[in-house]
């Protein structure tokens, strides 16, 4: 059982805790550091994208 543990075994924990990291990065810290920056910038760039659409 100890040939069990080799190079796949340690690829696949790496797989699992890269995408651990990343769903922690993305919701757990993104929300933290995106609170403050919204609050300071208005949603000015938000409603120009959608008043670049041309008029007719």
């Amino acid at each position: 059982m100890s040939d069990a543990l080799g190079w796949q075994d340690i690829a696949a924990w790496l797989v699992v805790l890269a995408a651990v990291g990343f769903l922690v990065d993305r919701f757990f810290l993104a929300s933290r550091r995106k609170k403050p920056s919204a609050s300071k910038k208005p949603d000015v760039p938000v409603s120009a994208l959608v008043r670049k659409r041309p008029k007719r």
